[in-house]
This record gives C-alpha cells, sequence and structure tokens, in this order.
C-alpha cells in the first residue's frame, strides 16, 4: 500500500548496535580517565581532583612548583621521544581525523596522549579532561573500526558516537554530548547519522551514572528570574566575551611561536610551561586542573569580585602557558571556569547598577556567571547548540537558558564580524586545513588531484622535431601534448592551434624545435592540489586536460574535465542522500 519494502535495512541495524557498544566503551573510557587522572593528582598533590585547590593550599610554594614543572618535563620527554609530532593530541586531532577519508586515528598518538594528558592535568595543569577523554574514546574506537572493518560514512558515524559518549559521560550531559558531536564530528543532524550519535551519548552517560551517579558536573542555586531590563546586559556580556576568546587565542599563538623563535628544545616547552603555572598556583592554586570547585563557587554566588578578577586573569594566563608551550588537556573545562568568572565579575557590575538606579532588584549575578560559561565555552569551541543544551541539562531552567543563548550568539556573531576564529578553526588552519564553507566544500577538499588523475598523456622532449611533433598530434584524440625538458620538468604544451601557420607549413621544419612552438604558460595543477582548488581553472578556461605536476615541477599525469565533473557530481549526491536519510 505504502510502497515499502522493509521498515529499517541490515546496516542501519549493525550501525544502531555497534553505536550502542561504542557509547558504552566510551563511558567506560572516561571513567579509566578519570580513575587515572585521580590517582596521580593523589600522589602529586595528596589530594581527589575535585578539591585539588584546596590540597594545594597546604603545600608550600617549593613543593607546587617542583610538581608542576616536573609533570611538564615528564610531558615534554613523552612528546619527544614518542610522539610523531613531538606534543599531545585531543579534540582538534579528532575533528581532522573526520575531515580524512579513512577516518583513522593511530594507536600511538592515542597512547601517547593519554599519557601526556593525564600528567599534564594531574601535575596541576591549567586545562581540562573533556577534550583529552574524547580523543582516547576516538582512538581506541578507530582501531576496533579497522578490526570490524568499518569503513567510510559509517565509521564517520561512530566516530560521532564516540565523541558524544565521551562528552556525555564526562559531564552527565547526554543531550550536549549529541550536538557536540553533530555540531564538530559529523557535521549532520540527517536521521541514519543522528540516532546512533543519540544512542551512544545516552549509553556513555548510563554507565557513567552507575559509576559516579546522575549528579551533573556543576550546581547551579540563588538565582532570579530573567528581567526584561537585563537583556542588553547579556549581549553586552557576548559582545565582551568575542573579544577576550580572540585575546586567549591570541595569547596562545604568541607563546607558541615564542618558543618556536627563541629555539627551546621542544622537551623542555611544557617544563617552562609547568613551572609558569606553579608559580601562578603559588598565589591562586584554584586555577590548576579544570577547577570545578572554583566554577561552583561562582555560580553559588560565594566569590568576591577582587577574586573573580584576578581568577579571570591568572587562569586566561596559566591555559595560555599551559597550551602554548605544549602541555596536554583541552580548553573545554577552562572555558567553562573562565566564562564563569567573566560572567559573575560582569554581573556584579550589573547588579550594582541595578540597585543604583532602582530599576529591578530582581536580579542575580549567578545568571550572568551562568550566562558567561556558555558564551566563552560556545564561542570558543565554535559549538554554542551543545553548549546551550548543556546549560539547559545543568540547570534544567527555560528562562535562565533564554539569558544563554542570547549572550553565546552574540559572542558568536561578534566573532564573525572581528574574524576571529574558534579555537579549533585556528589549530587547524595552521595546519593548512580550512573547516570553512558548506559541507559539500569540505568534502571536496577531501578529493585530491592525485585520485582522479590519469597517467595516459603525450609528452615531447623540447629538441624533437616539428615533424615529430605533427605525428604525435595526428594520434592524439583529445587534448594538447606536453613539453618536458631532458628531467621531465613540464616547459609548456602544445596544440594545433598553437602552431599556427606551422602546422600546415614543413618549410621551417629544419630550423625549429618542440619549445619554439609551445605555450609557455600551460596551465598546470599539484598532486597535492583538491577538487574546490581545481574546479575554478575549468571555470575560467576552455581547457578539457590539464597538466598534472609533483612538488619539483615534474610532468606526473593528466587532469581530465570530465572526471573533475564526475567526482563533483558524486559529491553533491552522497550530500544530498546523507540528508535525506
Amino acid at each position: 500500500m505504502f510502497g515499502y519494502n522493509k521498515i529499517i535495512d541490515n546496516n542501519d541495524v549493525n550501525i544502531i548496535i555497534t553505536s550502542v557498544i561504542t557509547g558504552i566503551l566510551c563511558g567506560g573510557l572516561a571513567i579509566l580517565f578519570r580513575e587515572t587522572l585521580e590517582l596521580i593528582i593523589n600522589f602529586s598533590f595528596n589530594s581527589d581532583y575535585y578539591n585539588l585547590s584546596n590540597s594545594a593550599k597546604k603545600l608550600s610554594f617549593i613543593q607546587i612548583i617542583i610538581v608542576t614543572s616536573t609533570g611538564g618535563l615528564l610531558v615534554g620527554l613523552i612528546g619527544y621521544l614518542f610522539m610523531p609530532v613531538n606534543r599531545s593530541q585531543g579534540m582538534t586531532e579528532v575533528i581532522e581525523t573526520a575531515l580524512e577519508k579513512d577516518y583513522k586515528i593511530s594507536l600511538r598518538t592515542t597512547i601517547g596522549s593519554f599519557f601526556i594528558n593525564v600528567i599534564t592535568l594531574g601535575t596541576g595543569g591549567a586545562t581540562g579532561r573533556a577534550g583529552p577523554i574524547v580523543h582516547l574514546a576516538s582512538g581506541v574506537s578507530s582501531l576496533i573500526f579497522d578490526k570490524l572493518k568499518i569503513q567510510g560514512r559509517d565509521r564517520k558515524i561512530l566516530l560521532g558516537c564516540a565523541a558524544a559518549s565521551a562528552v556525555s559521560s564526562t559531564f552527565s550531559a547526554p543531550i550536549a554530548g549529541v550536538f557536540f558531536a553533530s555540531e564538530l564530528i559529523t557535521g549532520s543532524y540527517a536521521a541514519s547519522q543522528f540516532l546512533p550519535v543519540v544512542l551512544a551519548s545516552i549509553s556513555g552517560a548510563f554507565l557513567s551514572n552507575i559509576f559516579y551517579g546522575s549528579n551533573t558536573a556543576f550546581t547551579i542555586v540563588d538565582y532570579q528570574e530573567l528581567s526584561m531590563y537585563e537583556l542588553p546586559f547579556f549581549i553586552l556580556l557576548g559582545i565582551l566575551i568575542a573579544f577576550l576568546i580572540n585575546l586567549f587565542i591570541y595569547g596562545i599563538n604568541t607563546v607558541y611561536n615564542f618558543a618556536r623563535e627563541k629555539k627551546i628544545p621542544v622537551f623542555l616547552c611544557p617544563a617552562i610551561g609547568g613551572l609558569c603555572v606553579g608559580i601562578i598556583a603559588c598565589f591562586l592554586p584554584q586555577i590548576m586542573g579544570d577547577g570545578y570547585f572554583t566554577t561552583n563557587q561562582s555560580l553559588a554566588g560565594n566569590l568576591p569580585f577582587y577574586l573573580l578578577i584576578m581568577l579571570i586573569i591568572a587562569k586566561l594566563l596559566a591555559t595560555i602557558l599551559t597550551i602554548g608551550f605544549g602541555g596536554g588537556g583541552g580548553v573545554f573545562s577552562p572555558s567553562l571556569f573562565i566564562g564563569a568568572m567573566i560572567g559573575g565579575a560582569f554581573g556584579a557590575i550589573v547588579v550594582n547598577i541595578m540597585f543604583y538606579f532602582n530599576i529591578s532588584s530582581n536580579v542575580s549575578y549567578v545568571m550572568y556567571s551562568v550566562a558567561g560559561m556558555g558564551a566563552f565555552t560556545g564561542g570558543l569551541l565554535g559549538a554554542p547548540i551543545s553548549t546551550v543544551f548543556m546549560i539547559f541539562e545543568l540547570t534544567n531552567n527555560y528562562i535562565l537558558t533564554l539569558a544563554v543563548m542570547i549572550s553565546t550568539f552574540t559572542t558568536i556573531r561578534t566573532m564573525q564580524n572581528i574574524n576571529v576564529p574558534t579555537f579549533f578553526n585556528w589549530q587547524l588552519k595552521n595546519r593548512g586545513i580550512n573547516l570553512g564553507g558548506s559541507i559539500e566544500n569540505i568534502a571536496m577538499r577531501n578529493i585530491l588531484v592525485k585520485d582522479i588523475m590519469r597517467y595516459d598523456f603525450t609528452s615531447v622532449n623540447k629538441d624533437e622535431s616539428l615533424s615529430i611533433v605533427r605525428d604525435k598530434l595526428r594520434q592524439k584524440k583529445l587534448g594538447d601534448i606536453f613539453v618536458t625538458d631532458d628531467e621531465n620538468l613540464l616547459l609548456g604544451d602544445i596544440c594545433v592551434y598553437s602552431m599556427a601557420d606551422k602546422a600546415f607549413n614543413t618549410d621551417d621544419d629544419i630550423n625549429s624545435r618542440a619549445i619554439d612552438v609551445a605555450d609557455l604558460n600551460t596551465i598546470r595543477v599539484n598532486l597535492i592540489d583538491n577538487l574546490e582548488q581545481i574546479l575554478p581553472i575549468y571555470r575560467e578556461n576552455s581547457k578539457s586536460v590539464v597538466a598534472v605536476v609533483d612538488d619539483k615541477g615534474k610532468l606526473v599525469g593528466i587532469l581530465n574535465q570530465n572526471d573533475v565533473l564526475i567526482a563533483y557530481k558524486n559529491i553533491i549526491i552522497d550530500t544530498r542522500r546523507s540528508e535525506r536519510l
């Protein structure tokens, strides 16, 4: 009657089952990371993870500095000896993996990054655990996908499942986990990709709740209802945070470049970062780790204005130094901390303004602290939707979530207007990867010239006679013949039109060679150019075939316009199909 053959196909069943297994596995890996981190913190500071800052107050300055510096040295040595790129890997590498065709993370980088991240955090590094847990979960899952021979789009979906489970189990926020993975990993809300991510996120949160209980990472108390008079202030808060995010990214870039320009040995950089963070922590130990305890104090309204200001500066600086000098850890938790402090300090000012002008007495700086968390995190990570949902899961308050939405999307829009990249976009851009554009544009960047080029080209040496050139042109059914030198370097191309009167006049053959009739401005593309880069060539020129050269300029193949158009068509079809599912 309705024309269907079956309700669900076998592949959907397999993906659903695998997504649940992935969710449980990654929830378990989040627990493993947390328990390992607890052991290192207990050894380093005789403390548990949550009360790190309080326990550090009991230590002498020398003890704190020794712990943070030693941790940095261990991190530097592990990165130098075992990591392919001499540094830890985290959420940025997972996003980069999702953009590649094989979606693979190596065992070596997974294990190396695990130890670098837990040691950084366990010895007081001013970063967070969410990004490292996502990388660990994605790395282990990638290895399992290899064993199960899962490939293509299904592998990318399950990579999103791993990320969703890792986030949901870390924060007890399954909805945020779903949208985090959809915004940053799968890039799609199609049902075929969304449902497995939902199941994985729920599975991860379920396992975490069994192990740690259903308590959320943050507790929101003592806030009032939102007043219409406050809407401009939430917008202003969002604008302010956009500029502070710019300062944060600029700071990391400055420290990173400083270390390279001064030629500081790679294995010593994290130790220098650890030393600097240790010095700051001697006066403000709250900046160590992800600072959940202090963040909760801000959300409870228990921090004085002067301390909020000091913690904003100190945490920004400590996180910049940790990441800029090559330490491990992620920016998710620090962004929540910094945002809460910024929002709390801003809210304290708003409360006094409201009180002074007798505008409204129904104001609490706690609301601004929550809005600041959302705006700084959503803006820095480029994941506003998942951040808003996380706040909603933490507060279960619709009105408060509206305030978060106003500040968060104001921050995003301001960042766009002043050309501030998100943290992940900035890191990927430094590696030559562009996340801008549509889904089709991103997919086109994965199709390289070397993937679709042909090898059936015709070439002549620059010194060949015109009679040989004519013979090769007669044999050539389509396109030009290419002129090279003795080392196969491409010099130009020849067609009948470019030969002009010499195409049919043989009187001057003795005095002319191939190079004399070649077009030396021939169009060429590189082996590693992508589909997005080469499409304009065919829009701007009449050539149906162009030369392909390697990085030395040697002729290695040809690129046919039909092959390019077929590759482009397949991307459009695949993208539209996935959006309909």
